[in-house]
């Protein structure tokens, strides 16, 4: 007995080890931070040792990573740490973490997300704390990201909180996706992440700004573990991989539900394939219920998804073979939920969300024949480029004399530019009448983001990476120079070729940029460096060319104009800028409009 409690308090001394002891740590950058913040043993709550943790959203929090090995390598490498959160506003708590990279191209840059799971046993993960922060779902695993790529160190987060807004503008009951598929939710559930921007410290000293964002996890899409309805697809789902009726099961993640099995008889993880009847493995003599149950769970949900993904090539069938535009209409709201695709296809088109259309959009049905889209990875928005290399021009994807956004066709997208365009106009106009899409509030967004890290924050961030491209600039090779035309981006520009002579005004493609030769030149790389210069300013500009964009696009007539006309009494028969060009219709900004009658009067629509 003496032997059994000796080794019972050797790995309780053991396990203790693992977690630094607040009293006990020395000194470190972290410590002194948080002091200076307000952090005080005697007056600051401690959650450390609560299984249920109850915190405000902080306008940015100050979390430290104690790690032997450091930030992870890969999704896998199960580092046994643990983090300390600080907010700055009287809370502190110290939890065990498993922590694993994030993303699946977060290993390609030198600053990685990963993803901490919070537990309250021995490394096992089966006892966990709930972090109930004040608007989200209470979860047990975070993201903590980094956005490399990004200039504000956090450009998702702004498209999430936009997006929130633009759902937030329907009526109580079906302003989320659950609720408009009738499912009794979490009330906070939003179907897409938030996030608050932290300052990461490693071992007690400061490593990098970084964003503190829900994960994925099924409670944040008000589903059930082992609904075989409740199907969440996560991935790349494109025209040759998914919608053409083809699955290849290995470019997407069956995220939900849990606790199923792939044609090999092995427990399903993510991108295989799903078990069917037709596997060897389906129906095996010393299955437990629990095995078959899963079993059966993993061949309803792949019929679930097959279906969905025939349904595009359902549509064509139905075209070709004379179906009216009100029949097809009626075919795709059966099918997809219509509010949620308006909402997606407006905000992206805002917001240039280029990398949504493929990958990234998220799939969800609560009873695997209606489904709805949400946004997620929002960090190419606003002209950022996924590699982090360059930016967009608001006019990306607007260089065709339609104005289409070409990228955003694909799939059931398509369909709904050609049948539900009228709705889209309608979406969008509202977004704009009630200030949703607008230069100042989108703007404001972006500022209050940037404030709330704090410039002192970000001259911390960029001592800390010197070499991020946001910060750097691009440096040609001798007899070249960069451009910014992007008409024949993805058309006939060839890739740059070293066996080429390249004449003066011969162009090429590399690194996604265009290059125009100044000299004649071969063998001699275009670019030496790439890099960029982000700023508060560059985004406003970006945001208003791309709204102008859009209005045009949209066939936008605001809506202060149609009170002014009907006030004015008169008809209008012509509309100029103040520079005095002929204008379609009113815009934002000051207009001089023509009447009937010949007289001149001048209108400012915000």
């Amino acid at each position: 007995m003496l032997r059994v409690t000796l080794i019972v308090f050797l790995l309780s001394c053991f396990s203790l080890a693992n977690v630094p002891s607040r009293a006990e740590e020395q000194t470190n950058d972290y410590e002194q931070m948080i002091r200076s913040l307000g952090y005080d043993p005697s007056q600051t709550k401690d959650w450390s040792k609560d299984s249920v943790i109850n915190l405000p959203q902080p306008a940015i929090a100050y979390i430290n990573l104690h790690s032997k090995y450091g930030i992870p390598y890969t999704k896998t490498s199960n580092f046994k740490d643990s983090i300390e959160y600080f907010d700055a506003m009287g809370n502190y708590f110290m939890k065990r973490a498993i922590v694993n990279v994030q993303g699946a191209t977060s290993t390609v840059f030198p600053k990685r997300n990963f993803q901490i799971q919070l537990i309250d046993d021995e490394w096992i993960g089966e006892v966990t704390p709930t972090v109930d922060f004040d608007g989200w779902v209470e979860q047990d695993k975070f993201h903590i990201k980094a956005f490399y790529t990004d200039w504000l160190r956090g450009v998702g987060i702004i498209g999430y909180q936009l997006f929130n807004q633009i759902e937030m503008q329907e009526p109580e009951e079906i302003n989320r996706i659950w609720k408009r598929a009738g499912v009794d939710g979490h009330k906070n559930a939003r179907c897409y992440p938030d996030g608050f921007p932290c300052m990461l410290y490693l071992n007690g000293q400061f490593y990098g700004i970084y964003v503190w964002q829900l994960s994925k996890h099924r409670r944040n899409m008000s589903q059930q573990k082992h609904n075989v309805s409740h199907i969440h697809l996560d991935g790349n789902m494109g025209d040759n991989n998914f919608w053409n009726g083809t699955v290849i099961w290995s470019s997407f993640d069956v995220r939900n539900p849990k606790d199923m099995y792939d044609m090999n008889g092995k427990p399903y993880e993510e991108k295989n394939e799903l078990m069917d009847e037709s596997s060897p493995y389906f129906d095996l003599p010393d299955d437990t219920k629990d095995v078959r149950e899963a079993k059966q769970r993993s061949a309803s949900v792949k019929k679930a998804v097959i279906k969905f993904s025939q349904l595009v090539s359902k549509l064509n069938t139905m075209k070709k073979n004379g179906a009216s535009h009100d029949e097809i209409r009626q075919e795709i709201a059966l099918h997809f939920d219509v509010e949620s695709m308006l909402n997606y296809l407006v905000f992206s088109t805002v917001v240039s969300n280029y990398d949504g259309f493929t990958k990234n959009w998220q799939w969800v049905t609560y009873d695997g024949e209606k489904w709805y889209v949400a946004p997620y990875d929002l960090d190419c928005i606003f002209g950022n480029y996924q590699e982090g290399t360059f930016l967009f021009p608001a006019r990306f994807s607007y260089t065709d004399s339609d104005y289409r956004f070409d990228i955003s066709r694909r799939g059931i997208a398509t369909w709904f530019w050609d049948y539900y365009f009228d709705e889209l106009k309608q979406k969008y106009a509202e977004l704009r009448d009630n200030d949703i899409i607008s230069l100042k509030n989108i703007s404001s967004l972006v500022h209050q983001w940037y404030d709330r890290i704090g410039f002192d924050n970000f001259e911390k961030e960029w001592e800390a990476w010197p070499n991020s491209l946001c910060i750097s600039q691009t440096i040609t090779n001798p007899g070249w120079a960069e451009t910014d035309d992007w008409t024949d981006h993805f058309n006939h520009i060839p890739i740059w070729d070293a066996s080429v002579t390249y004449r003066p005004d011969d162009l090429c493609k590399r690194a996604q940029r265009i290059w125009l030769a100044t000299d004649e030149t071969q063998g001699v790389f275009p670019f030496l460096q790439l890099g960029y210069t982000d700023s508060l300013e560059r985004i406003d500009n970006w945001i208003g060319e791309r709204i102008d964009l859009e209005d045009d696009f949209f066939e936008y007539e605001p809506q202060e104009a149609k009170i002014f006309e009907q006030k004015a009494g008169r008809k209008p028969i012509g509309v100029y800028s103040i520079e005095g060009s002929r204008r379609s219709k009113l815009k934002s900004g000051m207009n001089i409009v023509q009447y009937s009658d010949g007289t001149l009067k001048i209108w400012f629509i915000k």
